[in-house]
């Protein structure tokens, strides 16, 4: 913005400079290595928990660790529905795999998001 526009928008009174001059800079700060890494983690985890099944997955091994089997027993997925939700969440950090033998355990990762995520969706934010 130029600084005729910010002259502008501060005489009819709508922000001071300083404010916008202010935005600007935290705006700046956003671009910043460290906070974009923040940024795309943060947006891994929201895009992983963006879909209805994905959170009663979440729900469901949050009561603790399960195999694919398992879930497929319990859930109206398909195998390998189950299995392409399992690897977004464990991509994003959200779950854990362990395999023994040729089986595929799941359990909720140590991330600081889950007990946030768990909080709202069982209403108790």
């Amino acid at each position: 913005m130029t600084q005729g526009a910010l002259d502008e928008i501060a005489k009819k009174g709508i922000c001071s400079i300083e404010s916008i001059e202010y935005f600007k800079r935290m705006a700046g700060e956003l671009e910043v290595e460290e906070n974009l890494q923040k940024i795309l983690e943060a947006e891994r985890v929201l895009k992983a928990i963006s879909d209805r099944t994905r959170l009663k997955l979440l729900l469901l091994l949050s009561k603790g660790e399960m195999c694919v089997c398992q879930i497929a027993a319990v859930s109206e997925m398909k195998q390998p529905a189950i299995s392409s939700s399992l690897r977004l969440m464990e991509k994003a950090g959200l779950l854990r795999r362990e395999q023994r033998g040729k089986w595929h355990f799941y359990h909720i990762a140590e991330n600081d998001a889950i007990p946030l995520i768990l909080r709202l969706v069982q209403g108790r934010v």
